[in-house]
């Protein structure tokens, strides 16, 4: 009952608020999206699913804390997922051309090669991660980022299962901990890439 009323609620409020598929084209809208698509109806969601989960294991204890992992995990999945479904049914997002195919390996490379050193062998150079999604950022579309984003996710995830390189640490604090550190990041990729995205339109005008 939760996820449905989730789904409703954040469907229902990002039309009535935004743009519709027009989301992601300026900063307004994706700050709209971001309050009523990914929180309100995530918090909804939360509250009815940790308040079932403590009515039966009786774990009103640990609600709050609960409550705020079930909301950023279901916030952060929503923020990094619904860019990279739109962008990839709207042409305008995307920036890959042919002609940029070189560019686009480099991209690739990068995020990958500095994803790998950080999150499989632990090397403690995680700030690296933001040059590479700058580079991205202002070279590709909303599209290009919010892949680039799922690839860094994988990794970071993949890293905390692993112990090695997560981003703020290990044990079982870790997963909230990256949820936190992916969110940041994803939220911050998305308002560049939108002011971007803003920007080139502006140019070509």
């Amino acid at each position: 009952i939760g996820n449905i009323l989730e789904s409703l609620i954040g469907v229902y409020l990002v039309r009535h608020f935004t743009t519709g598929h027009q989301i992601f084209r300026d900063v307004k809208n994706t700050f709209l999206f971001i309050v009523f698509g990914a929180l309100v109806g995530t918090a909804v969601a939360a509250f009815i699913g940790v308040t079932a989960v403590s009515t039966v294991a009786d774990t009103w204890r640990e609600y709050w804390h609960a409550w705020f992992t079930w909301l950023l995990g279901d916030a952060t999945g929503i923020i990094l997922v619904s860019p990279l479904l739109l962008s990839s049914i709207n042409p305008r997002f995307r920036e890959w051309r042919l002609d940029r195919a070189g560019e686009s390996a480099l991209a690739l490379i990068l995020l990958c090669t500095v994803s790998i050193l950080i999150y499989v062998y632990g090397l403690p150079i995680k700030v690296l991660t933001i040059p590479v999604l700058l580079f991205i950022i202002l070279r590709f579309g909303l599209f290009e980022t919010s892949l680039s984003l799922i690839i860094f996710t994988c990794f970071a995830v993949f890293g905390t299962i692993r112990d090695l390189g997560g981003p703020l640490g290990t044990g079982p604090e870790s997963f909230l901990l990256v949820q936190s550190y992916i969110g940041v990041i994803a939220i911050t990729a998305l308002f560049l890439s939108v002011v971007v995205g803003e920007k080139k339109r502006s140019v070509e005008a």
